[in-house]
């Protein structure tokens, strides 16, 4: 049954077809009571409950499902190949990723944050923190030789794995991506049967060193 909430529109449809007809009822109910009480027929406590229980009822499978859509209900990236390494130390690749300023308006200037794979994180660092959003939005940019390739991407925030202290001067050690089919909505450990497309090409698993703590100097003083 849940699969089947899941898949396509299902739990949309149930939803507001039960919460349209419940409050289509209870307007007509009030209409037929409001001419019952100028005719000036006493109208019972009992049939006010009614009209109400058919009102609330409304309110709760619409407002319901937006609140379960939001908060209970995920969309989990559907994939059919493993993770594939696009950059490390020793791929001759030049790799950039581009994501957007929490403050900025990407569909106006575009991602305008980058990171440079080998490179320092420098100032804008803690963009890929664990903090903040739970996904980055971006674009990954492979360059060799004048050659170009580009793939719009996600990066959810458990695939930001940091080594080390994390600070201005740590580095993208290694890139890995993961072509996106599309999407499936899961809820409770359940999955819908349809998978939908999305609009990113696929997701990123970045790995972060830290610059490592001098010991050294550490036991200079001890």
């Amino acid at each position: 049954m849940i699969e089947w909430l899941l898949t396509g529109d299902n739990l949309l449809n149930i939803c507001m077809v039960i919460g349209t007809v419940s409050f289509v009822v209870s307007v007509v109910l009030n209409l037929r009571l409001l001419k019952l009480s100028k005719a000036g027929i006493k109208v019972r406590k009992k049939s006010r409950n009614i009209i109400i229980l058919f009102l609330l009822n409304s309110v709760l499978f619409i407002g319901g499902y937006f609140l379960i859509s939001r908060y209970i209900i995920e969309d989990e990236y559907v994939s059919i190949n493993g993770w594939k390494e696009v950059y490390n130390k020793d791929i001759g690749v030049n790799i950039n990723i581009y994501i957007e300023d929490e403050y900025n308006i990407k569909f106006i200037s575009g991602y305008n944050i980058k990171f440079g794979g080998g490179k320092l994180l420098g100032p804008n660092y803690l963009y890929l923190s664990k903090l903040g959003e739970n996904k980055i939005e971006g674009i990954i940019l492979a360059e060799k030789d004048d050659n170009f390739e580009k793939r719009n991407i996600i990066i959810s925030r458990d695939n930001i794995i940091i080594n080390g202290k994390f600070d201005s001067k740590s580095t993208i050690s290694k890139i890995e991506y993961r072509k996106i089919e599309g999407t499936k909505k899961k809820a409770f450990g359940h999955y819908g049967k349809d998978i939908r497309p999305y609009n990113k090409d696929g997701e990123l698993r970045i790995t972060i060193e830290g610059k490592k703590e001098d010991k050294g100097l550490k036991r200079l003083f001890d």
